[in-house]
């Protein structure tokens, strides 16, 4: 019996640990929530949703309505809140560019339904929110500036510009401007007056007539106080317009000028030095100069904007504890400063800052250019390396040092999921930003680790993360050499595999919600499975039989899949003997790629069974394309959802893989084209908002790694 006991004894040691509770979050700071809500609030918004207002007043000011649309009415059950609180945090917290907005334009909130569309002479499903739409006096839309992902005021400011330089008829200038000119005319010798007419042409978005005008004051009145506001001013458009050594030159004069003339600037010409360092990716630099205005300059003009930079430059430089001490501290230090505000969201982790939707850091020039509809910036077959490389870099930059990548805070907690999507993104792109991606790499592979280790279940969303564990450690074990590290790899895969036939269900599927089965969820684990298994894992082959005997009951006669086995009468749809729903082709479509190839790799299909998916797959992927973005969750008659465009894209390029390598080509380029033609701005890619652009960046790239290069 002793010895039988010791066994029992050792068992708890022998096993895995079991599953660990989450840590307890405190509520957050009231008064940083008090704050926070009150981003954006500075924009002079009209009475909201009453656009027979609105259009009066553009008609007697003769300006165009900027129709910011916050929402879609009767949304979908997550809401588009968060996406509202980035752009009021965002483009809308900006002073300068608020300041600019409520001068040209009569700004009001709209949320998006079938009254609101009509009035405005559009369709519904034609406008993604968030969104901001000018509408000339009789409510024509002139701008759809749509699908925004991106926040950056310099962006918006951009598109503002733009717009008025087309439309000369709506920009129309303050009555100051007169004034100013007047007051120049009647005083050309007057320096104050001649700076003050810059100042005006500045406010206007005349950028380059201020430059001329200031750059004229320093020329007449060289060693004046307006010589070295006009230096200060002129630093300020030169970072606007992305001219970095001209807006140091600027600076560094108004520096030694300023001390000659007494004007005491010198905080505020530091940070607009701090600032272009920080646009150059020169971080040091630029901390080094913030910290020193919030230690000389405590009670500066733009003291809480420095402080609320130093923050960005700490988070950027992964000491996220002490960024969110000095967004905390000059939030509740300068309450009323509009920075303030913007630091509190921030600190919240709330703000568009922290979750990828806004940086600080220059966008090379090409990424400015052109259409001004929207934050996505199409890109050619040829520029593919470019976009790879950027994308890359935008992983880089997003990564946390705990070595994660986050979803957007408030909705369905996916961190660890991103991540291990996240690491075999950037082991597919190991050669692109070398040092960075193996450092990242690293940090990823702790985290995913020590995840392991952990042993948690796979119940519910929880379920993403084995599956997509079960990849990542099948796909490196065979490049591992080193015995321990691979015998560590192989427990660690088997533990997922564990978990996952843990949460298998009788009937042999696996789901991610309390209801029905999910057919693309048990196509996904038997593709994982059938990795795991070539990477030298003994798979349970009952296991395998009951998941397609469940997967082949949510299976058509006519060869789709419904999304569960209680799907097919929730939507409308098909004709002339196609099924309905859910199931029909053009809803379908998308898990048919990866049921399809569960199928063909167990061997329950042909590769010409496997080709009619994925021509299904191009035929319909129109409707993924229309729904990406535009809602977070299933929409129209077929219930396509946004936050299956990746997952599907992904499988369908695994699948396309198989076809012979002669006919396999117009496969890739049709899903290769789709993605540089949806590539955003900043070098990353979304699906749904509910994920965050991590997550589409890094499944974006294994799909371009899948499809290869033009």
């Amino acid at each position: 019996m002793r010895p039988f006991l010791a066994v029992l004894l050792l068992l708890p040691i022998l096993q895995d640990r079991p599953p660990q509770e989450p840590p307890k979050i405190a509520p957050p700071d009231a008064d940083l929530v008090a704050l926070a809500g009150r981003c954006g609030r500075d924009v002079r918004w009209r009475k909201e949703n009453n656009l027979d207002a609105a259009a009066s007043e553009a008609e007697k000011t003769g300006r165009l309505i900027l129709a910011y649309v916050y929402d879609r009415r009767q949304s979908n059950r997550f809401g588009n809140g968060f996406k509202d609180q980035f752009m009021m945090g965002g483009a809308f917290a900006d002073p300068d560019l608020v300041a600019y907005i409520n001068r040209k334009f009569i700004p009001a909130r709209f949320y998006m339904d079938p009254e609101f569309a009509e009035e405005i002479g559009t369709r519904l499903n034609d406008v993604v929110v968030p969104a901001i739409l000018f509408l000339d006096p009789d409510r024509k839309i002139l701008l759809k500036y749509d699908s925004i992902t991106s926040t950056s005021p310099e962006l918006l400011f951009r598109t503002c510009r733009t717009l008025l330089e087309k439309n000369p008829a709506f920009n129309k200038p303050g009555p100051e401007l007169a004034d100013r000119e007047k007051a120049v005319a009647d005083r050309p010798g007057d320096a104050r007056a001649r700076y003050l007419l810059g100042l005006e042409l500045l406010r206007e978005g005349e950028w380059e007539k201020a430059l001329a005008v200031f750059a004229d004051v320093v020329k007449r009145a060289p060693n004046t106080r307006e010589a070295v506001e006009s230096l200060y001013r002129s630093a300020g458009v030169h970072r606007l317009l992305r001219k970095g050594p001209e807006a140091i030159a600027a600076v560094d004069t108004a520096l030694k000028a300023n001390r000659s003339v007494g004007a005491k600037l010198d905080g505020d010409l530091l940070l607009e030095k701090a600032l272009v360092f920080l646009g150059q990716k020169k971080r040091g630099d630029a901390r080094d100069i913030l910290q020193e205005i919030l230690r000389d300059h405590p009670k500066g003009i733009r003291t809480p904007e420095a402080a609320y930079y130093l923050g960005a430059v700490q988070w950027m430089s992964d000491l996220e504890d002490e960024a969110k001490k000095t967004w905390t501290a000059v939030a509740k230090g300068s309450s009323a400063n509009p920075w303030a505000r913007k630091a509190a969201a921030e600190a919240l982790e709330n703000g568009p800052f922290v979750n990828g939707w806004e940086s600080y850091e220059w966008m090379s020039s090409d990424l400015l250019t052109g259409d001004t509809r929207g934050t996505e910036k199409p890109r050619k077959p040829e520029e593919y390396p470019e976009v790879v490389s950027t994308a890359v870099a935008y992983l880089l930059r997003e990564q946390r040092k705990d070595g994660t990548w986050r979803n957007v805070q408030g909705q369905f907690e996916l961190r660890n999921s991103i991540t291990m999507i996240g690491l075999m993104a950037l082991s597919e792109w190991d050669a692109q930003h070398a040092e960075g991606n193996r450092a990242a790499r690293d940090r990823a592979r702790t985290f995913a680790d020590a995840w392991s280790d952990r042993r948690t279940g796979a119940e519910g969303m929880d379920i993403w993360e084995h599956m997509f564990a079960v990849f990542l450690y099948s796909r490196m074990l065979p490049g591992t050499a080193d015995d321990a590290a691979k015998k560590a790899i192989r427990k660690r895969l088997k533990r997922s595999i564990r978990a996952l036939e843990t949460v298998q269900r009788p009937k042999g599927t696996w789901s991610y919600v309390g209801m029905g089965p999910s057919s693309f969820t048990t196509g996904g684990v038997l593709v994982a499975l059938w990795e795991a298994k070539q990477a030298g894992i003994e798979i349970d082959k009952e296991v395998v039989d009951r998941a397609f005997e469940g997967l082949f009951l949510m299976k058509t006669e006519q060869g789709t899949y419904y999304y569960s086995d209680q799907s097919s009468d929730m939507f409308e749809g098909g004709k002339d003997g196609e099924p309905t729903g859910d199931a029909n082709p053009a809803g379908s479509a998308g898990r048919m790629a990866v049921c399809y190839l569960a199928e063909f790799l167990w061997g329950k299909c042909d590769l010409a069974k496997l080709t009619w998916a994925m021509d299904v797959f191009l035929k319909n992927k129109i409707r993924l394309l229309k729904v990406r973005k535009s809602t977070d969750w299933h929409a129209g008659k077929y219930a396509n959802a946004s936050y299956f465009f990746f997952y599907d894209y992904w499988f369908a390029s695994m699948a396309m893989l198989k076809i012979p390598e002669k006919d396999r080509g117009p496969y890739l380029a049709a899903i290769r084209n789709d993605l540089l033609e949806t590539n955003e701005v900043d070098g990353s890619w979304v699906d749904t908002h509910l994920f965050g652009k991590s997550y589409g960046t890094a499944m974006a790239l294994m799909i371009l790694k899948n499809t290869g290069k033009p």
